[in-house]
């Protein structure tokens, strides 16, 4: 029992810090790759061992129904094309820093899902912690001004891939009742190249002869790690912990990626980033406390 919480407290670090590592990376990439051909490529290079994995695999592959293909379809969707066209054009316009607090605001669409769709139950606090998250959420991603230019254009796309992320943390939880992490990293992987693939050639070409050296190396990082390893151990992590609890340890994302920012693109958030981080975290963190923090009748929706 210790052994198994040690194992699930390590994986969760291990995913958050790979993921909020990722977005100053992106950042870097960007600087020489379109975001359609930034989310394309950092899929390609661990799909030839995936490919090996199905041949071996598919025998188990043979069987799913068409309901499980269906499913799988729709984690390639939500979980891979949809968040990585939408997260990095937004990143053009808006900061890593900012990127990863509107995308710490994940759980707040995560939970009503999971309540809705899993049956998860509902407490005050999470209505609390929602409401307060979801304040915060706004005024950042709007900075109290309501237009689609610079900077909220970003933000506001970023938030489009945050709600993605919801809805495919939704669709994993149940996709993991018939396949196993492993294959589910596979197939969703697979099929969210395809798709982005055919979507980038329809805009634009893809020449990569012309990459450097900083470039491969942000196309390796970002597949081998945070589209890989991480999203392995967040999924196996999934099998065996509540949807909502899980996804809420996303609050830790902006404070580390402010400090990675900082460091590897030398990036400085304002006074009122920090603040409404502080509101967005509190919120989220209010939905992770297991004991109300309010009388009921909130407590007639368990």
């Amino acid at each position: 029992m210790r052994e198994k919480k040690i194992f699930t407290i390590l994986g969760i670090l291990f995913a958050i810090i790979t993921w909020s590592a990722s977005y100053p990376v992106i950042k870097i990439g960007l600087k020489e790759m379109s975001p359609l051909v930034l989310a394309t490529l950092r899929q390609i290079v661990i799909v030839p061992i995936f490919i090996l994995l199905l041949f071996v695999k598919k025998k188990e592959i043979t069987s799913f129904s068409q309901y499980t293909w269906l499913m799988l379809v729709d984690a390639a969707v939500f979980s891979i094309v949809l968040p990585n066209i939408f997260q990095n054009i937004g990143m053009q316009y808006t900061t890593a820093s900012a990127s990863s607090i509107i995308q710490s605001s994940s759980p707040i669409f995560t939970i009503f899902l999971a309540i809705i769709l899993l049956r998860e139950k509902l407490t005050s606090n999470k209505i609390l912690g929602t409401t307060v998250a979801f304040i915060g959420t706004i005024l950042l991603v709007t900075g109290g001004k309501f237009s689609l230019s610079g900077q909220i254009y970003g933000n506001l796309l970023i938030l489009i891939s945050a709600i993605s992320y919801a809805v495919s943390g939704v669709i994993v939880k149940k996709t993991l009742l018939k396949v196993s992490p492993l294959i589910l990293v596979a197939i969703e992987t697979m099929l969210g190249f395809i798709i982005l693939l055919l979507i980038t050639i329809s805009f634009e070409p893809i020449n990569i002869s012309n990459l450097s050296f900083r470039a491969w190396t942000v196309i390796l990082l970002l597949s081998i790690f945070p589209n890989f390893l991480a999203i392995l151990i967040w999924y196996k992590l999934l099998e065996i912990t509540e949807l909502s609890k899980l996804i809420n340890l996303v609050y830790l994302m902006p404070i580390i990626t402010i400090f990675i920012s900082y460091y590897l693109i030398g990036e400085i958030v304002n006074i009122q980033t920090i603040i409404l981080a502080i509101v967005v975290i509190v919120g989220v963190a209010l939905t992770q406390r297991e004991k109300d923090i309010l009388p009921l009748p909130l407590n007639r929706f368990r």
